[in-house]
């Protein structure tokens, strides 16, 4: 994973930071070795699979498992369900209710998608390369908000509000410039992902963890090099995933652009009806 932010970058730089990278990182990997060679645990052994039943695995389910991994109207939950179920259908047959499969049958899952993919060049829900997801966008969802943005694409939903302040109200905190070396911070994005965005049960309050930080700041350095330099105002921009199957952070930085740009039609609608008062 790469973490970097620039507003505008050469090729050459961005290659000269990739190699000066690779070379910090070499005397962690070597610390890492020289920690695992005095360690006593000795190398995992890759599982083996029988051949014959991987063969019969294959023949019993490879038509079924192409439909199900080329089926667009089936979602996440229910790919996983039909793959769950035909499972089920051939362990529950008399040939091999007496064998554990679930090993063996993920593994000619697997190598079925992976055929899928380089042989005929398609994703698990029946889409090519080039083919991206339905998406669909709303703005100017409440009108009390200085802008908002709904933003879908496929089962990643993200709705984005914008607020703006004086500058008074940016964000400082001494421990935040001790770190940072910035002392005032007039552009925010809060990345929220509360359980149910994944269909979960969990707390939706408290400290962020460290997913939620680490993909809030992701959107925030993809979303702050388009807000000007020099602005009369603070902005704070909420992203919460309502729903996720990939992605969020990104859906985030779309949703962000889409009410940024709401919020600043609405703002030149007031401005506008301003100088006609005037």
């Amino acid at each position: 994973m790469i973490d970097a932010s620039a507003n505008r970058l050469f090729d050459e730089k961005f290659f000269s930071a990739l190699e000066f990278s690779i070379e910090c990182c070499l005397p962690i990997i070597d610390q890492i070795k020289n920690l695992s060679s005095k360690s006593k645990r000795t190398n995992i052994e890759l599982q083996k699979f029988d051949d014959i039943l991987v063969e019969k695995l294959t023949k019993l389910s490879s038509d079924r498992l192409l439909k199900i991994f080329t089926d667009s109207t089936l979602d996440k939950i229910a790919r996983d369900t039909a793959i769950t179920l035909l499972r089920q259908e051939i362990a529950s047959s008399e040939e091999y209710s007496t064998i554990n499969l679930t090993d063996t049958f993920s593994y000619v899952v697997k190598k079925i998608f992976r055929n899928l993919i380089f042989e005929k060049s398609h994703r698990c829900d029946g889409r090519l390369f080039d083919q991206l997801r339905s998406i669909n966008c709303q703005i100017n969802l409440y009108q009390p908000l200085h802008g908002s943005a709904l933003f879908q694409r496929g089962q990643t939903q993200v709705l984005c509000t914008v607020a703006f302040d004086a500058l008074d109200s940016q964000y400082r905190h001494n421990e935040f410039a001790l770190r940072t070396g910035i002392k005032r911070k007039p552009f925010i994005l809060h990345y929220e992902f509360p359980p149910y965005a994944t269909n979960e049960i969990g707390r939706t309050y408290g400290r962020a963890d460290r997913r939620e930080l680490g993909h809030g700041a992701l959107a925030e350095k993809g979303v702050e090099p388009i807000v000007p330099n020099e602005l009369p105002f603070m902005i704070r921009l909420t992203s919460e995933v309502l729903e996720s199957n990939g992605s969020s952070s990104m859906a985030s930085v779309c949703a962000a652009s889409l009410a940024l740009m709401d919020a600043g039609r609405i703002r030149f609608i007031e401005n506008l009806n301003i100088y006609h008062l005037i």
